[in-house]
Protein backbone atom coordinates (compact mmCIF):
# COMPACT_ATOMS: atom_id res chain seq x y z
CA UNK A 1 0.00 0.00 0.00
CA UNK A 2 1.08 3.60 -0.43
CA UNK A 3 3.19 5.05 2.36
CA UNK A 4 1.85 8.51 3.25
CA UNK A 5 2.19 11.34 5.76
CA UNK A 6 4.87 11.14 8.41
CA UNK A 7 5.79 7.64 7.28
CA UNK A 8 6.57 8.84 3.77
CA UNK A 9 8.62 11.66 5.28
CA UNK A 10 10.49 9.11 7.40
CA UNK A 11 11.36 7.07 4.30
CA UNK A 12 12.44 10.05 2.21
CA UNK A 13 14.55 11.76 4.87
CA UNK A 14 16.11 8.73 6.57
CA UNK A 15 17.41 6.80 3.57
CA UNK A 16 19.88 7.42 0.77
CA UNK A 17 18.57 8.74 -2.54
CA UNK A 18 18.94 5.45 -4.40
CA UNK A 19 16.89 3.53 -1.86
CA UNK A 20 14.19 6.21 -1.81
CA UNK A 21 14.07 6.10 -5.61
CA UNK A 22 13.66 2.34 -5.56
CA UNK A 23 10.74 2.65 -3.12
CA UNK A 24 9.02 5.31 -5.22
CA UNK A 25 6.65 4.89 -8.16
CA UNK A 26 5.60 8.09 -9.83
CA UNK A 27 5.28 10.60 -7.01
CA UNK A 28 4.27 8.07 -4.35
CA UNK A 29 6.28 5.93 -1.93
CA UNK A 30 5.21 2.30 -1.67
CA UNK A 31 7.81 0.66 0.56
CA UNK A 32 10.28 1.09 3.40
CA UNK A 33 13.92 0.60 2.31
CA UNK A 34 15.82 -1.99 4.32
CA UNK A 35 19.18 -2.24 2.53
CA UNK A 36 21.33 -0.40 0.04
CA UNK A 37 23.80 -3.15 -0.82
CA UNK A 38 22.80 -4.97 -4.00
CA UNK A 39 25.06 -3.83 -6.79
CA UNK A 40 28.55 -4.40 -8.10
CA UNK A 41 31.94 -2.79 -7.76
CA UNK A 42 35.54 -3.96 -8.09
CA UNK A 43 37.68 -6.19 -5.91
CA UNK A 44 41.33 -6.14 -6.87
CA UNK A 45 44.85 -7.18 -5.96
CA UNK A 46 46.59 -3.98 -4.91
CA UNK A 47 50.01 -5.50 -5.56
CA UNK A 48 49.01 -5.80 -9.24
CA UNK A 49 46.60 -2.94 -9.98
CA UNK A 50 48.36 0.39 -9.60
CA UNK A 51 45.46 2.61 -10.67
CA UNK A 52 41.96 1.23 -9.95
CA UNK A 53 40.29 4.30 -11.45
CA UNK A 54 41.10 3.44 -15.08
CA UNK A 55 39.95 0.30 -16.90
CA UNK A 56 42.72 0.69 -19.43
CA UNK A 57 45.35 0.82 -16.69
CA UNK A 58 43.78 -2.13 -14.86
CA UNK A 59 43.90 -4.23 -18.02
CA UNK A 60 47.47 -3.13 -18.72
CA UNK A 61 48.61 -4.06 -15.20
CA UNK A 62 46.85 -7.44 -15.26
CA UNK A 63 48.23 -8.29 -18.68
CA UNK A 64 51.74 -7.48 -17.48
CA UNK A 65 51.33 -9.60 -14.35
CA UNK A 66 49.60 -12.50 -16.08
CA UNK A 67 46.47 -11.92 -14.02
CA UNK A 68 42.82 -12.01 -15.00
CA UNK A 69 40.28 -9.20 -15.34
CA UNK A 70 36.84 -10.68 -14.67
CA UNK A 71 33.53 -9.18 -15.74
CA UNK A 72 30.35 -11.01 -16.76
CA UNK A 73 29.61 -9.16 -19.98
CA UNK A 74 27.03 -11.70 -21.14
CA UNK A 75 24.79 -10.84 -18.19
CA UNK A 76 22.05 -8.26 -18.69
CA UNK A 77 22.76 -7.06 -15.15
CA UNK A 78 26.47 -6.35 -15.54
CA UNK A 79 26.30 -5.44 -19.23
CA UNK A 80 24.33 -2.27 -18.52
CA UNK A 81 27.45 -0.87 -16.83
CA UNK A 82 28.82 -0.08 -20.30
CA UNK A 83 25.67 1.26 -21.90
CA UNK A 84 24.39 3.35 -19.00
CA UNK A 85 27.91 4.80 -18.68
CA UNK A 86 27.80 6.27 -22.17
CA UNK A 87 24.33 7.70 -21.62
CA UNK A 88 22.09 4.99 -23.05
CA UNK A 89 18.72 4.17 -21.54
CA UNK A 90 16.99 0.83 -21.09
CA UNK A 91 13.91 0.86 -18.85
CA UNK A 92 10.33 -0.34 -19.06
CA UNK A 93 7.04 1.22 -18.00
CA UNK A 94 4.35 -1.09 -16.67
CA UNK A 95 0.66 -0.58 -15.95
CA UNK A 96 -1.08 -1.38 -12.67
CA UNK A 97 -1.38 -5.05 -13.65
CA UNK A 98 2.36 -5.38 -14.24
CA UNK A 99 2.04 -5.53 -18.02
CA UNK A 100 4.88 -3.83 -19.86
CA UNK A 101 3.39 -0.98 -21.87
CA UNK A 102 6.44 0.97 -23.01
CA UNK A 103 10.15 0.34 -23.61
CA UNK A 104 12.51 3.27 -23.18
CA UNK A 105 15.58 2.16 -25.12
CA UNK A 106 18.35 4.21 -26.76
CA UNK A 107 21.00 1.55 -27.41
CA UNK A 108 20.78 2.12 -31.18
CA UNK A 109 22.74 5.35 -30.98
CA UNK A 110 26.26 6.70 -31.20
CA UNK A 111 26.53 6.25 -27.44
CA UNK A 112 25.42 2.65 -27.77
CA UNK A 113 28.09 1.99 -30.37
CA UNK A 114 30.72 3.43 -28.01
CA UNK A 115 29.60 1.09 -25.24
CA UNK A 116 29.62 -1.95 -27.50
CA UNK A 117 33.07 -1.04 -28.83
CA UNK A 118 34.42 -1.01 -25.29
CA UNK A 119 32.87 -4.39 -24.54
CA UNK A 120 34.58 -5.77 -27.63
CA UNK A 121 37.90 -4.17 -26.75
CA UNK A 122 37.83 -5.60 -23.23
CA UNK A 123 36.90 -9.07 -24.45
CA UNK A 124 39.91 -9.10 -26.80
CA UNK A 125 42.42 -8.60 -23.97
CA UNK A 126 44.31 -11.78 -23.05
CA UNK A 127 43.62 -10.88 -19.42
CA UNK A 128 39.83 -10.92 -19.88
CA UNK A 129 37.68 -13.66 -18.38
CA UNK A 130 33.89 -13.68 -18.45
CA UNK A 131 32.70 -14.13 -14.88
CA UNK A 132 31.54 -12.44 -11.70
CA UNK A 133 32.21 -14.96 -8.92
CA UNK A 134 35.63 -14.73 -7.33
CA UNK A 135 35.19 -18.22 -5.91
CA UNK A 136 35.28 -19.53 -9.50
CA UNK A 137 38.05 -17.21 -10.69
CA UNK A 138 41.53 -18.44 -11.53
CA UNK A 139 44.44 -16.12 -10.76
CA UNK A 140 42.36 -12.89 -10.71
CA UNK A 141 43.90 -9.44 -10.60
CA UNK A 142 40.54 -7.64 -10.61
CA UNK A 143 36.91 -8.71 -10.66
CA UNK A 144 33.54 -6.98 -10.89
CA UNK A 145 31.53 -8.63 -8.11
CA UNK A 146 29.32 -7.80 -5.12
CA UNK A 147 29.28 -7.64 -1.34
CA UNK A 148 28.10 -11.26 -1.13
CA UNK A 149 31.62 -12.33 -2.16
CA UNK A 150 33.59 -10.12 0.22
CA UNK A 151 34.76 -13.02 2.41
CA UNK A 152 35.88 -15.01 -0.62
CA UNK A 153 37.66 -11.96 -2.05
CA UNK A 154 39.56 -11.45 1.20
CA UNK A 155 40.62 -15.08 1.12
CA UNK A 156 41.80 -14.90 -2.50
CA UNK A 157 43.68 -11.60 -2.27
CA UNK A 158 44.88 -11.85 1.31
CA UNK A 159 46.97 -8.89 2.39
CA UNK A 160 46.56 -7.39 -1.09
CA UNK A 161 42.75 -7.25 -0.81
CA UNK A 162 41.29 -3.94 -1.97
CA UNK A 163 37.97 -2.56 -3.22
CA UNK A 164 36.95 0.38 -5.38
CA UNK A 165 34.02 1.74 -7.30
CA UNK A 166 34.01 0.75 -10.95
CA UNK A 167 36.64 2.55 -13.03
CA UNK A 168 36.28 4.89 -15.95
CA UNK A 169 36.93 3.80 -19.51
CA UNK A 170 37.84 5.62 -22.69
CA UNK A 171 36.33 5.25 -26.17
CA UNK A 172 37.37 7.37 -29.16
CA UNK A 173 39.13 9.78 -26.81
CA UNK A 174 36.09 10.27 -24.57
CA UNK A 175 36.04 9.13 -20.94
CA UNK A 176 33.04 7.50 -19.24
CA UNK A 177 32.33 6.32 -15.70
CA UNK A 178 31.04 2.75 -15.51
CA UNK A 179 27.41 2.75 -14.39
CA UNK A 180 24.91 -0.11 -14.08
CA UNK A 181 22.11 -1.23 -11.81
CA UNK A 182 21.70 -0.57 -8.11
CA UNK A 183 19.59 -2.92 -6.02
CA UNK A 184 17.81 -2.37 -2.72
CA UNK A 185 15.77 -4.55 -0.40
CA UNK A 186 12.38 -3.04 0.36
CA UNK A 187 9.66 -3.81 2.87
CA UNK A 188 6.19 -3.41 1.39
CA UNK A 189 2.82 -3.52 3.10
CA UNK A 190 -0.37 -5.30 2.13
CA UNK A 191 -3.26 -2.85 1.79
CA UNK A 192 -5.50 -2.75 4.88
CA UNK A 193 -9.17 -1.82 5.15
CA UNK A 194 -8.93 -1.55 8.93
CA UNK A 195 -7.31 1.77 9.85
CA UNK A 196 -5.93 0.49 13.14
CA UNK A 197 -4.30 -2.48 11.43
CA UNK A 198 -2.82 -0.15 8.83
CA UNK A 199 -1.23 1.99 11.54
CA UNK A 200 0.21 -1.07 13.29
CA UNK A 201 1.69 -2.30 9.99
CA UNK A 202 3.20 1.10 9.26
CA UNK A 203 4.71 1.38 12.74
CA UNK A 204 6.19 -2.11 12.47
CA UNK A 205 7.66 -1.36 9.03
CA UNK A 206 9.11 1.88 10.33
CA UNK A 207 10.76 0.04 13.21
CA UNK A 208 12.11 -2.80 11.04
CA UNK A 209 13.64 -0.26 8.66
CA UNK A 210 14.97 2.05 11.38
CA UNK A 211 18.63 2.87 11.92
CA UNK A 212 18.68 0.70 15.04
CA UNK A 213 17.42 -2.43 13.32
CA UNK A 214 19.38 -1.88 10.10
CA UNK A 215 22.57 -1.56 12.13
CA UNK A 216 21.73 -4.70 14.11
CA UNK A 217 21.09 -6.50 10.84
CA UNK A 218 24.45 -5.35 9.49
CA UNK A 219 26.23 -6.58 12.61
CA UNK A 220 24.49 -9.97 12.47
CA UNK A 221 24.39 -10.80 8.75
CA UNK A 222 26.33 -8.03 6.99
CA UNK A 223 23.45 -6.40 5.12
CA UNK A 224 24.37 -2.88 4.04
CA UNK A 225 22.08 -0.19 5.49
CA UNK A 226 20.03 2.23 3.43
CA UNK A 227 19.38 4.36 6.51
CA UNK A 228 21.85 7.22 6.51
CA UNK A 229 22.28 7.25 10.29
CA UNK A 230 23.23 3.58 10.18
CA UNK A 231 25.55 4.24 7.24
CA UNK A 232 27.41 6.74 9.42
CA UNK A 233 28.24 4.07 12.01
CA UNK A 234 32.00 3.55 12.30
CA UNK A 235 31.80 -0.20 11.65
CA UNK A 236 29.79 0.34 8.47
CA UNK A 237 32.11 3.08 7.25
CA UNK A 238 35.10 0.80 7.88
CA UNK A 239 33.60 -1.92 5.66
CA UNK A 240 35.65 -1.57 2.47
CA UNK A 241 33.23 -3.48 0.28
CA UNK A 242 30.19 -1.49 1.38
CA UNK A 243 32.12 1.77 1.01
CA UNK A 244 33.11 0.91 -2.55
CA UNK A 245 29.55 -0.08 -3.39
CA UNK A 246 28.13 3.09 -1.83
CA UNK A 247 30.46 5.15 -4.01
CA UNK A 248 29.46 3.18 -7.11
CA UNK A 249 25.73 3.40 -6.42
CA UNK A 250 25.93 7.14 -7.04
CA UNK A 251 26.51 6.32 -10.72
CA UNK A 252 23.76 3.71 -11.12
CA UNK A 253 20.01 3.56 -11.60
CA UNK A 254 17.67 1.49 -9.41
CA UNK A 255 16.85 -1.79 -11.12
CA UNK A 256 13.21 -1.86 -12.13
CA UNK A 257 11.15 -4.63 -13.71
CA UNK A 258 12.37 -6.15 -16.97
CA UNK A 259 10.82 -8.78 -19.25
CA UNK A 260 12.37 -12.22 -18.85
CA UNK A 261 13.26 -12.19 -22.53
CA UNK A 262 15.50 -9.15 -22.03
CA UNK A 263 17.94 -11.17 -19.93
CA UNK A 264 18.15 -13.86 -22.61
CA UNK A 265 18.67 -11.23 -25.31
CA UNK A 266 21.47 -9.54 -23.36
CA UNK A 267 23.18 -12.88 -22.82
CA UNK A 268 23.11 -13.51 -26.57
CA UNK A 269 24.70 -10.13 -27.28
CA UNK A 270 27.45 -10.77 -24.75
CA UNK A 271 28.02 -14.29 -26.05
CA UNK A 272 28.52 -12.91 -29.55
CA UNK A 273 31.09 -10.42 -28.25
CA UNK A 274 32.94 -13.15 -26.35
CA UNK A 275 32.89 -15.34 -29.47
CA UNK A 276 34.72 -12.55 -31.38
CA UNK A 277 31.79 -12.12 -33.76
CA UNK A 278 32.22 -8.33 -33.90
CA UNK A 279 35.99 -7.99 -33.57
CA UNK A 280 36.38 -6.45 -37.03
CA UNK A 281 32.97 -4.79 -37.30
CA UNK A 282 32.67 -1.18 -38.42
CA UNK A 283 30.70 1.40 -36.44
CA UNK A 284 27.94 1.09 -39.04
CA UNK A 285 27.78 -2.67 -38.57
CA UNK A 286 27.69 -2.31 -34.81
CA UNK A 287 24.86 0.18 -35.17
CA UNK A 288 22.91 -2.43 -37.12
CA UNK A 289 23.47 -4.95 -34.32
CA UNK A 290 22.16 -2.46 -31.78
CA UNK A 291 19.20 -1.47 -33.95
CA UNK A 292 18.10 -5.10 -33.98
CA UNK A 293 18.74 -5.38 -30.22
CA UNK A 294 16.69 -2.25 -29.53
CA UNK A 295 13.82 -3.28 -31.78
CA UNK A 296 13.65 -6.62 -30.00
CA UNK A 297 13.63 -4.91 -26.59
CA UNK A 298 10.81 -2.65 -27.76
CA UNK A 299 8.82 -5.63 -29.00
CA UNK A 300 8.54 -6.93 -25.44
CA UNK A 301 6.25 -4.01 -24.57
CA UNK A 302 3.91 -4.25 -27.55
Amino acid sequence: MEVIGDYANFVSTSNDAGAVGAATMGDAIYAFPVTSDNGYFMYYDKSVVTDPTSLEKIVEDCEAAGKGVYMEINSGWYQTAFFFATGCELTYDADSTGKFVKANVTYASDNGVKALKKMIELSKSPSFFNGSSISNATNPGAIIDGTWDSSAAKEVFGDNYACAKLPTFTVDGESFQFSGFGGFKLLGLKPQTDTNKAVVCLELAKYLSSAEVQLARYNEVGWGPSNMEAQADEAVKADEALSALAEQLAFTIPQGQYPNDYWTLATALGDDVIADKYDNASDEELMSVLEEFQATCESYAQ
